[in-house]
């Protein structure tokens, strides 16, 4: 009995043995069609310390792997990871994918089994950004599932600790990239899955001792839609510079908008739900809006704008009168103020049309806190858009006639200009007091956003000259006495504006020059054209 006992005990030793050496069964199976399957082998990108290593366990044969070199865990995403590697993948946007990652700690380590994941375009369910390649927001996947679930071989885990993690959502329908990057050394992936279905609540596999190999597998994306657009403009028609407002209705059978894009037949384009849009020149325009929704599809519509042409305009300022049906003197704050040192303003009585053209008049005083400059200024009662400006002006200096002798003083400016909405656009010419031989040329389309230059000319302010630009869209031309002198190119505005003639007073070291107190002095217009851009 002893004899038969001692051989049956030896034999399931035996038996014990060998199946510690029965390979693995490999599990092969295939996800639905949308699902995306990625082998971590093949990513193109690679960084740092991940090397792809032969695993026969493993998908393909192969998986990446970082080493473990005992470094210590890394406590957030980086913005520029220094390890990392990354593949692409195509994707519907405002999809709800589950997403999960098989891989194994060398081991079976739970000090070598977390990694962080970024996508480059995940947002929220409500279309914010989150988990971004090239920030520090990422999701944490640890093979670990749990506090009290083990790690063995192989394993199946999402972005989720003792429970699912949150969905992955994409903002656009294409090319998607995920990002992965160390956590903790160690770690060996070879199979990630974005499932919209199949796997969106249970893994591929087991989430430990895992054999299960899905085919490889990138969705072909497919894109219909059912939205109905329409497109109400307001209003349809006008004279240029015409603003439209645009309004699109939209309805979705299922689903919901993820972007609005605008083409309105002039050149210019706009991705705002409700845009405003000026058309400068006389046409007939076709505008077009293409709705894309959560499953990719487009569906468009539009709407035709028909613009006439405003006219030329022109004043040559020898009527005696300011034509009230085109400009206005204005009354107020002027340029060039520094408090306790200039206080600048523009009165009506600085406006003369007597003399048989237009003189705009500046005087400086002395006030008990500072120069007091008191200047004119004339303002078009309507804005005007791309086209022909032309001034015939005598820049500022003590003669009190249109073609008397006179001198240039410090501590003014002489200007003919275009000029709205704290310069949403501003296009100059500019001729300060210190610097009498310089002209100056400048665009903006805001406070802070300009170009620029500069040209010598000699005694602007003892004769009269044509200073004249011609603004298109992207590009304005500066002329003096008919010759090109400049051309800008950047920061060139588009909204229409008004036109703007003054004389101001400075008292500064740097723009304009320090005041002259008691000299009074004179601007000379003798027209003005504006003819629209065709």
């Amino acid at each position: 009995m002893a004899n038969s006992t001692s051989t049956h005990r030896s034999t399931l030793a035996v038996r014990a043995l060998a199946l510690l050496f029965i390979p693995a069964i490999t599990t092969v199976a295939h996800a639905s069609n949308n699902d995306v399957v990625l082998y971590a082998s093949k990513a193109p990108v690679r960084a740092g310390t991940w090397r792809v290593v032969a695993d026969s366990t493993a998908a393909g044969g192969h998986a990446i792997a970082n080493p473990d070199m005992g470094a210590p865990t890394v406590t957030a995403p980086l913005a520029q990871p220094t390890n990392y590697f990354q593949l692409t993948f195509p994707a519907y946007s405002g999809t709800a994918y589950r997403l999960w990652i098989r891989g194994k700690s060398p081991g079976n380590s739970l000090n070598n089994d977390s990694v962080f994941v970024q996508f480059s375009d995940s947002v929220t369910s409500s279309g914010s950004a989150i988990d971004r390649i090239g920030t520090s927001s990422g999701m944490t996947v640890i093979l670990q599932s749990c506090t009290s679930s083990r790690v063995r071989g192989w394993g199946w885990t999402d972005n989720g600790w003792c429970g699912l993690g949150a969905n992955v959502v994409f903002k656009n329908t294409g090319s998607h990239t995920i990002r992965i990057q160390v956590r903790q050394d160690g770690l060996s992936i070879d199979q990630i899955v974005l499932s919209p279905q199949t796997y969106i609540s249970t893994a591929p596999g087991k989430t430990f001792n895992d054999t299960t190999i899905l085919a490889a597998n990138l969705p072909v994306l497919t894109s219909t839609s059912t939205a109905q657009v329409n497109v109400r403009v307001n209003p349809s028609s006008g004279a240029a510079p015409l603003s439209i407002l645009f309004t699109p209705t939209v309805k979705l059978a299922s689903g919901y908008v993820t972007g609005y894009y605008w083409n309105f037949g002039d050149g210019q384009t706009s991705t705002t739900t409700l845009p405003s849009h000026v058309y400068q020149s006389a046409g007939n325009y076709t505008a077009k809006l293409t709705v894309t929704d959560s499953t990719g599809g487009q569906t468009s519509a539009s709407a035709l704008v028909s613009v006439s042409g405003n006219g030329s305009f022109s004043d040559t300022f020898s009527s005696g009168n300011l034509d009230p049906s085109k400009w206005l003197a204005s009354n107020g704050f002027a340029p060039g103020t520094i408090s306790g040192v200039n206080y600048g303003s523009f009165v009506p009585s600085n406006v003369d049309l007597s003399k048989g053209m237009l003189c705009l008049k500046l005087q400086q005083q002395q006030g008990s806190s500072g120069v007091l400059s008191i200047g004119g200024e004339l303002q078009s009662l309507t804005t005007y858009g791309y086209g022909t400006y032309d001034w015939v002006m005598r820049a500022s200096s003590t003669s009190s006639t249109p073609t008397g002798a006179g001198t240039v003083v410090s501590g003014q400016i002489s200007a003919g200009f275009s000029f709205v909405n704290n310069s949403q656009t501003e296009i100059d010419f500019e001729i300060e007091g210190q610097n009498p031989t310089t002209v100056w040329m400048t665009n903006w389309i805001s406070t802070s956003q300009k170009q620029y230059s500069s040209v010598f000319l000699a005694s602007p302010d003892a004769n009269f000259h044509h200073y004249k630009f011609i603004w298109v869209p992207g590009r304005i031309d500066y002329y003096i006495d008919g010759k090109l002198v400049s051309t800008h190119t950047s920061n060139i505005p588009s909204a229409p504006a008004y036109i703007m003639i003054n004389h101001w007073g400075t008292n500064s070291t740097g723009w304009g020059g320090q005041a002259t107190i008691g000299v009074q002095r004179y601007l000379y217009v003798s027209s003005f054209t504006y003819t629209p851009y065709q």
